[in-house]
């Protein structure tokens, strides 16, 4: 008689086809694994191991969403599919062929439901998580091959392709996140002026097929990063971003900004960045910097100009690094995560 733990195992092997030993050790412990490698419902063949006759057979309710066949490079993008969605089936959020809310729909299955997606683009898979669709990268130690307009191509703007249209990104990484985002934030950053462009031409843009460090553009929406432990939270923290917003808006008494800010007092201009969006720091600091070279123009011009507006950033301790990275003119807030908890509660209640 298998466990539930044993079963769970069968049913992901069923829908992904393959699985590295670390994916297999997320339902199951060593001792647990042997027995069905001994009864023959899964084999093992260079620590990756897939399902046999026997396990077909007790999954067969279960639908196929992925299909491995071919060179080392495709086996290798299947493990890694596989062991995402092994991540976010141990956060309760299950692998799914439709478009459904709480689900993981791996990258083969997303090609099927929107067109138009560019063949080379690297992405896992499309996470829905409350009204959220975040292309999923699992990225490891940021060493990470990147084509800033194939993953773009996600993004894209289709008449009536909305409800398939990424709403944002999620890096997922091992080890220090913190310092692969600073990475990829100096790297936009000295790019700015071309990948921080807004358009809503994206598609018509000419295609520049570019392989590179990852680097973020202006139609990504929103790029959360997160450690592979931590990955309910930033969902949690990203579904209720608005929340955050509008708590402060109300305690301050301040109006809602446009594309300037998220609120302001004037003369204060006020950026809420508690979910670790990337492309907001991205877009905050490339305001600031932007704001400093006016004042440094006018002042080679010989006119004394001082802006009255002052910028500030509210950040969560997690990410005070990244608030911290540039000496800009700008004051960072570190909100304490009691607050945060009870903004979530209050949102959760």
């Amino acid at each position: 008689m298998l466990s539930f733990e044993q079963l769970r195992l069968l049913v992901h092997l069923k829908q992904y086809g393959i699985a590295g030993k670390e994916t297999c050790l997320m339902f199951v412990g060593e001792y647990s694994l042997r027995p069905l490698i001994r009864h023959k419902y899964i084999s093992r063949n260079n620590e990756i191991y897939r399902l046999l006759k026997k396990g077909f057979e007790l999954t067969s309710h279960v639908q196929i969403l992925v299909t491995i066949t071919g060179n080392a490079g495709v086996i290798e993008r299947g493990l890694r599919t596989s062991y995402v969605a092994a991540l976010f089936g141990m956060a309760g959020i299950n692998s799914s062929g439709m478009l459904r809310n709480n689900a993981f729909i791996p990258s083969n299955k997303w090609r099927e439901i929107r067109d138009g997606i560019i063949s080379t683009t690297r992405f896992n898979g499309m996470l829905c998580y409350k009204g959220l669709r975040l292309a999923v990268y699992y990225i490891g130690n940021g060493d990470f091959e990147w084509q800033a307009f194939a993953e773009g191509s996600l993004f894209f703007r289709k008449y009536r392709t909305y409800e398939t249209q990424a709403t944002g990104m999620m890096l997922i990484c091992d080890g220090d996140y913190i310092g692969i985002a600073e990475k990829i934030l100096r790297f936009t950053i000295s790019n700015r002026k071309a990948l921080l462009k807004r358009t809503s031409l994206e598609s018509n843009r000419k295609r520049v097929y570019s392989v590179g460090q990852i680097r973020l553009r202006s139609n990504y929406e929103k790029v959360y990063i997160t450690d592979k432990n931590d990955l309910l939270h930033t969902l949690q923290m990203a579904a209720n971003e608005e929340r955050f917003v509008d708590y402060f808006v109300a305690k301050s008494q301040g109006m809602r900004g446009r594309d300037e800010c998220d609120f302001e007092v004037y003369p204060n201009r006020y950026f809420v960045n508690l979910q670790g969006d990337l492309l907001k720091f991205a877009m905050f600091y490339d305001m600031t910097k932007n704001s400093v070279a006016f004042v440094e123009h006018m002042k080679e011009k010989g006119e004394n100009y001082e802006s009255p507006i002052k910028h500030h950033i509210l950040v969560s301790k997690k990410f005070e690094r990244i608030a911290k990275m540039y000496d800009f003119p700008f004051t960072s807030h570190i909100v304490g995560d009691d607050l945060i908890g009870g903004i979530l509660n209050g949102a959760n209640s």
